[in-house]
C-alpha cells in the first residue's frame, strides 16, 4: 500500500494563512497530509487499518484527511 500512494503523491502547496498562523509545520504537514494523495487510495488504506486493528471501540478519529481548507 505505501509504494502505490507515493506513486499517487502530488506536491500541493499549503495556503499563506496556514504559514502565516503556523511558521513552523510541526506535524510535516506539507509531506505528509492526506491531501498529497490519492483520495481513493488514502480511504483504500483506512478501511484495511481500521479493519486489522478494530477494537470495541465505538467512534476513530481520523486526523488530517480534511486538510483540503489549508491549500493554497
Amino acid at each position: 500500500m505505501g509504494k502505490e500512494l507515493l506513486k499517487s503523491r502530488s506536491q500541493r502547496s499549503l495556503s499563506t494563512d496556514f504559514h502565516r498562523v503556523s511558521m513552523v509545520d510541526k506535524n510535516d504537514e506539507m509531506q505528509f497530509s492526506a491531501v498529497h494523495f490519492d483520495i481513493q487510495l488514502v480511504m483504500k488504506m483506512l478501511i484495511q487499518t481500521i479493519r486489522a486493528k478494530r477494537t470495541n471501540q465505538k467512534f476513530i478519529l481520523i486526523e488530517g484527511l480534511c486538510n483540503g481548507a489549508k491549500l493554497a
